[in-house]
């Protein structure tokens, strides 16, 4: 009987010492770069030992190598794979982070293999699939600062897709979970950029220039010193400029028509709405020709500049 208890352990030593001895040259390699290695050696080990106890470090190890061999939708399904499996890994985070960058690479263009086999070319658009890495992520490490990150770039993408509304919820969603993060703070200048490319690809409504202002306003109470105040301040001033051009375009309608008293309203009405405007000049050089007449506004008001300065002075 004891023949047979030592035998069998000496078989039992024997495999299972060759594939430890096989992990670690492994292992080795992986720390080392050697990707083409790596990938040809865990291909290898999982088909000569589908039950091997390294059986998700090896799955994971492939995903790596698949990354940086620029196979990022092989990469993904390994990933996938390595998280599904049961027990507890050391590289679990690393794994989650290897499934934003992913994410990112298919954000920006990354085509993946048709229907996901290596040999076939990269046609297919994996854009989609990156609104559901990211959301993995999010969901996995809901704290965390790839969780913030990838928070940003879905909303990035929802803008892109002109899913106008989400795009804002999912930035607010961002400065409520991670409001002292640099992230939140950048957030509210590109929910600014949302409102305007929303007034570039809709009708101009007003609804939108009221939160762009709001929106300004609880950024500089939230972070009065940020850096990021002047590039918010630009984004607002085209949602200005936006709604001030409309208006000065409807006041030269009614001046080509001959109708004064209509043209005249627009451009009170631009003055008095977008007082900061780069229209605004314009519209006062244009009441002060009806009021005084050509002539008279030549010697009164010889430039757009000197309009400009005599705006602020009186503003």
């Amino acid at each position: 009987m004891k023949k047979y208890v030592f035998a069998f352990v000496g078989v039992f030593t024997l495999v299972f010492g060759s594939e430890e001895k096989l992990f670690e040259t492994l292992k080795s390699d992986y720390e080392g770069k050697e990707w083409s290695k790596v990938l040809s050696q865990t291909e290898e080990m999982i088909k000569t030992y589908p039950e091997t106890i390294f059986l998700k470090e090896l799955h994971f190890f492939r995903a790596v190598a698949f990354f940086h061999q620029n196979e990022p939708d092989l990469a993904n399904r390994c990933l996938s794979t390595f998280l599904e499996m049961e027990g507890n890994s050391r590289y679990f985070e690393e794994a989650v982070k290897y499934k934003y960058f992913i994410a990112e690479k298919f954000h920006n263009g990354y085509y993946g293999h048709l229907f996901g086999i290596s040999a076939m070319p990269k046609l297919e658009s994996m854009w989609e699939t990156a609104y559901q890495l990211y959301d993995e992520v999010i969901m996995i490490l809901p704290r965390s600062e790839m969780a913030a990150k990838a928070l940003f770039k879905k909303a990035a993408m929802y803008r892109t897709d002109e899913m106008f509304d989400e795009s804002i919820d999912t930035y607010a969603n961002l400065i409520r979970r991670f409001s002292t993060d640099t992230l939140a703070q950048q957030s509210y200048v590109e929910i600014a950029k949302v409102y305007r490319a929303q007034l570039k690809a809709l009708y101009l409504d007003p609804k939108y220039y009221e939160l762009a202002l709001s929106n300004k306003r609880k950024f500089e109470i939230e972070y009065p010193s940020s850096a990021l105040k002047g590039e918010m301040e630009e984004v607002v001033a085209d949602i200005v400029n936006f709604f001030a051009e409309d208006a000065y375009k409807s006041a030269l309608y009614f001046d080509k028509k001959k109708n004064p008293e209509s043209c005249m309203m627009y451009l009170k009405t631009l003055i008095s709405k977008y007082p900061t405007s780069k229209y605004a000049p314009l519209a006062m050089q244009k009441i002060t020709a009806y009021e005084f007449g050509p002539k008279k506004l030549r010697k009164k008001l010889i430039s757009p500049t000197h309009l400009q300065a005599y705006y602020e002075n009186n503003a």
